[in-house]
């Protein structure tokens, strides 16, 4: 049922005049919700080995969480609003929709230990933040602070936490090319808490199977995220 949501998706964005924005991608992620306003999910990945290939399940059925107020649409791979559904705005406790990119992965291991992963990967230590301050020439960058001069931002977010809720996370690329402001900040995948409670906009899930889609992860197959409610597929 996934696949032939998404394809039914690509066939929209294709009668916008829209390149397919999984063209070039050999590992799928899929996050659905029941509707705009659903703050749970699913989540499910899928790989092929050509492009041209049909996608193959890679994983089960994993249960998510994400933004509070649901989803809007976000700024991704394939625009930006396709449907009369709101559009993300910072602070609005939703998630974004739309098709991604994953840039990295991030988390409290150092280096050393986390040679196995397929991605790139910063260490979130105590100077590392994610700044939301729509007016900083930051907004929306994850910045190693030791290496900023002159911080020009009055809010921003810690990547080290005094949890585990950062242990593991991915950036999701929303808002990312070009970045502007208002638009939404620090979008990730990340560990829920013990609640498995819903998100400020995060997509969250348990530890273990985060920790499954970062190793199965791979820059050099460009991976890609679409997330949206059943009703856009």
């Amino acid at each position: 049922m996934i696949l032939v949501g998404f394809l039914s998706f690509v066939q929209k964005n294709n009668s916008q005049e829209l390149p397919n924005p999984t063209s070039s991608s050999l590992q799928l992620i899929v996050v659905t919700t029941e509707n705009w306003n659903a703050n749970i999910g699913t989540l499910q990945f899928f790989e092929r080995n050509k492009f041209d290939d049909v996608w193959q399940s890679a994983s089960d059925i994993i249960e998510i969480a994400i933004g509070k107020n649901g989803l809007a649409w976000g700024y991704g791979l394939h625009g930006n609003k396709l449907s009369d559904a709101p559009i993300k705005k910072e602070g609005d406790g939703k998630s974004p929709a739309g098709v991604f990119t994953l840039s990295k992965v991030f988390g409290y291991a150092n280096h050393d230990s986390v040679k196995f992963l397929k991605m790139p990967y910063f260490n979130s230590h105590s100077k590392c933040f994610c700044i939301d301050d729509t007016n900083s020439q930051f907004y929306n960058l994850v910045i190693d602070s030791t290496f900023v001069t002159k911080a020009d931002w009055n809010s921003r977010e810690r990547m080290k936490l005094r949890n585990d809720l950062y242990k593991w996370g991915i950036i999701i690329d929303n808002n990312s090319s070009p970045r502007i402001a208002k638009n939404g900040s620090c979008i990730f995948f990340h560990i829920w808490d013990i609640n498995n409670k819903p998100t400020t906009g995060c997509t969250v899930m348990d530890e273990q199977k985060l920790l499954t889609i970062i190793k199965w992860l791979d820059k050099s197959k460009n991976p890609i995220l679409i997330q949206l409610p059943e009703e856009e597929y």
